[in-house]
């Protein structure tokens, strides 16, 4: 039950990133000097990346071992995400978010089997 749990509680925080985002576009734009249109930027580069490493990922790890890759995923979502809270430029912003992605495409596969 406690692995259930964590499984559950990882998806539920890497789901929301990928939407939680949106809602904050206007901060973040407004903290990094840029229009609304070149921050979001960011939510495509998320998107997109995550739509390619995902299917990926999943063929490239598909006999290694689960618990490393977890801890491997969510390393990366936390780097992602920790890149993305301090950057005060747009390519600071686009990179973290691509790490983040880069997280989520290893994460997800791997819960959802």
């Amino acid at each position: 039950m406690r692995r259930l749990f964590f499984l559950i509680l990882g998806m539920f925080t890497v789901g929301s990133s990928s939407f939680m985002i949106a809602g904050l576009l206007p901060k973040i734009s407004q903290s990094i000097g840029q229009p609304i249109s070149i921050t979001a930027q960011g939510i495509t580069a998320f998107s997109l990346t995550y739509l390619l490493s995902a299917p990926f990922f999943s063929m490239v790890f598909a006999n290694k071992s689960s618990k490393r890759l977890f801890q491997i995923a969510l390393t990366l979502f936390l780097f992602g995400n920790l890149i993305t809270l301090f950057s005060y430029t747009i390519v600071g912003f686009v990179f973290g978010r691509i790490i983040t992605a880069l997280g989520c495409g290893i994460f997800n596969p791997f819960v959802l089997v």
